[in-house]
């Protein structure tokens, strides 16, 4: 900013080499576990030049998966492997922890007030406020915290609850993993459970888990995120929507609390 500056190039520069590496463009790749500071830099004389740090913690990935936990092939095309509970269940019929789309804290309110991605500064220009993360360059204007857009519409592994609480290669399914299962698999309703059979006869159980907005939880319609931001707006993403009628995939609020059923891709 302003929009109209002269030098508009930035620098990336990491303190340790051996900890990261950053490009440039500041994608930071973790090269051995760490610490480190990567500042960035305007390219200006020096004597105006303005920069930024941002401390990062390089760990390794390790696998944290819960005792229980299965990764299911049920012989879909993509040979993606569906685990066979929620994150934060103990059971193939327990809902487990709902989280915010990209927030991995774990609460029991969900408000745009406490969503980790979302800044709401008291300003007098109403571009202060937006999302700090995952925001289309088009919407950065009217979405983004200060104009600010990354154009990122997948979830990163720091932001992936599953990842970050399982660690492995776990993640939270994409809008077209998801889309494969409802269309690859067979859907049987029983009491508050889904069976999905896959094609090869394996079959894993999904609750119609409800979605909690504020600290209400709201029953009756099973919400699953998919790691995929939505196509026509920034503040919202994808999510697998069950009910004992339609199973499909529709846009949800980002704030909004919904649970998350993790996947493997093809080894």
């Amino acid at each position: 900013l302003p929009k109209n500056a002269t030098v508009q190039e930035l620098k990336y520069v990491c303190s340790n080499k051996k900890i990261a590496s950053v490009d440039e463009y500041g994608m930071v790749t973790g090269l051995t576990p760490g610490k480190a500071i990567v500042v960035v830099k305007t390219t200006d004389a020096e004597s105006s030049a303005k920069s930024l740090s941002c401390n990062i913690m390089v760990v390794e990935n390790t696998d944290r998966t819960p005792s229980g936990v299965k990764a299911v092939d049920l012989g879909l095309p993509s040979s993606t492997l569906w685990a066979n509970r929620n994150v934060g269940a103990t059971s193939s019929a327990g809902k487990g922890t709902p989280f915010a789309w990209g927030d991995i804290s774990e609460k029991s309110e969900f408000t745009m007030a406490n969503y980790s991605l979302y800044k709401n500064t008291e300003n007098i220009s109403a571009t202060s406020k937006g999302y700090t993360k995952y925001v289309t360059l088009a919407e950065a204007e009217t979405l983004g915290h200060n104009d600010f857009s990354d154009g990122k519409t997948v979830l990163t592994p720091g932001n992936d609850p599953a990842f970050v609480k399982w660690g492995g290669d776990w993640h939270t399914p994409t809008k077209e993993q998801v889309e494969e299962l409802i269309r690859k698999c067979t859907w049987t309703m029983s009491g508050s459970l889904y069976k999905v059979k896959g094609p090869n006869g394996e079959s894993i159980e999904i609750p119609i888990s409800g979605y909690k907005v504020g600290s209400d939880l709201y029953t009756g319609i099973g919400s699953y995120w998919t790691s995929t931001l939505s196509k026509s707006h920034s503040f919202s993403a994808y999510i697998l929507q069950l009910s004992d009628k339609n199973i499909n995939t529709c846009g949800c609020g980002r704030s909004v609390g919904c649970f998350i059923r993790p996947v493997q891709d093809k080894k």
